[in-house]
């Protein structure tokens, strides 16, 4: 009895034990289980956040993109309508300096025309048949025909000389009530443009700080910058593919010898550190908004357009794999395809690509390497 209650006790004790066992084992596993499926969740939630965080981000790039074209827009109509206004400055000063020099010979034909008045006059005392019938010398006779005739046809000049100067004085001041009446639209054109763009400005801004309020990582701000440069290349490439080569001599004697693409300080250097381990390919260049800038050398634009990151950029091939590149313009104006003499204004500066102050951001490149600005340009 005692053996089988001995047996019985012992069959119970396994029992729990092994109970024991598979508790002490299943529940950590299935622990480990619900903290893995919280893991998945936390990052199924994390990834739908950067989702929606890059999504916010591209629509707000957008809208940058689009209210610094539209300042693009209106900052060209704007340089339009200020060369128009200079070359209308230009004909109405033109035109009151030739108003001048008719009033002069306005003045010295009224002069003339007295003179030969008071002449006939004189003349016209003596009967003109008495004077002829006189003369006994025929030769006398021819001469005093002759000297009536000259004095009619010198006053009959005169008159006309004067009616033609009267003519072109009232065409002139026609003129310049017209060119007068030209320049007061274009001013009304000009500030309605300057309005436009002052708001757009504005809008821009707003753009900016909510971007650089998105993009708080340095991770996605070199990301930014790496999508840029790779969207650039991609876009140069497929246009060099296009446009038909002209023949250029490259950059190569100009090292050192090319004219700066604009006035001012040199804000960053190229090397320089830009973000983390990114450093700057080419130089900023401060310059105020809506100066000039102007092509280092003769060339192709092979691009002219937004892009993310180098906001309204320019680049122009010069031949034998050597390009320079213009970037943060507030507008572009040349068109792909055109060619650069060495000097010309192909943009304005400008603060496009989410920048905070106006400036220029230059690269010379050969064979898609980035060469150092500094070394190309004229020292200074």
């Amino acid at each position: 009895m005692n053996g089988l209650n001995f047996s019985l006790l012992k069959s119970k004790a396994c029992s729990v034990f092994t109970a024991a066992l598979l508790f002490l084992w299943f529940f950590p596993a299935v622990a480990q289980q619900t903290e893995l499926e919280n893991v998945k969740e936390q990052i199924k939630s994390h990834q739908a956040n950067i989702k929606k965080q890059n999504e916010a981000i591209q629509a707000i790039e957008k809208e940058l993109e689009v209210a610094e074209k539209e300042i693009s827009k209106f900052a060209a109509k704007l340089n339009e309508l200020n060369q128009e206004s200079k070359q209308a400055t230009s004909a109405l000063h033109q035109l009151k300096l030739s108003a001048q020099t008719l009033e002069a010979d306005k003045q010295k034909q009224q002069k003339l025309l007295a003179k030969q008045i008071a002449s006939a006059y004189r003349t016209g005392k003596h009967d003109y048949l008495k004077v002829l019938l006189n003369q006994e010398d025929p030769t006398q006779i021819d001469r005093a025909i002759s000297y009536y005739q000259y004095l009619n046809d010198a006053r009959v000049k005169s008159l006309k000389r004067m009616q033609f100067t009267m003519t072109e004085l009232s065409k002139n001041q026609q003129a310049q009530e017209q060119k007068l009446a030209e320049l007061d639209n274009l001013k009304q054109q000009q500030k309605q443009q300057q309005k436009q763009l002052s708001n757009q400005q504005k809008e821009r801004e707003a753009a900016v700080t909510e971007l650089n309020n998105t993009i708080k990582g340095e991770q996605q701000q070199l990301h930014q910058l790496a999508e840029a440069e790779k969207h650039l290349s991609s876009k140069i490439k497929q246009t060099r593919k296009k446009l038909k080569k002209p023949k250029l001599e490259g950059l190569g004697k100009y090292k050192g010898k090319l004219r700066w693409p604009v006035k001012g300080k040199v804000l960053h250097s190229y090397g320089s550190h830009r973000r983390g381990q990114v450093r700057w390919k080419g130089i900023l260049i401060s310059a105020r908004e809506g100066n000039n800038i102007r092509s280092v050398s003769h060339g192709q634009v092979i691009y002219s357009d937004y892009l993310k990151g180098y906001g309204m950029v320019m680049v122009i091939d010069h031949g034998n794999a050597y390009m320079s590149l213009y970037g943060h313009n507030q507008t572009l104006l040349k068109a792909v395809g055109d060619t650069i003499q060495r000097g010309e204004v192909i943009a304005l500066a400008g603060r496009s690509g989410g920048q905070k102050r106006s400036g220029l951001y230059f690269e010379i490149r050969h064979k898609g390497e980035p060469q150092d600005p500094v070394k190309w340009l004229k020292k200074r």
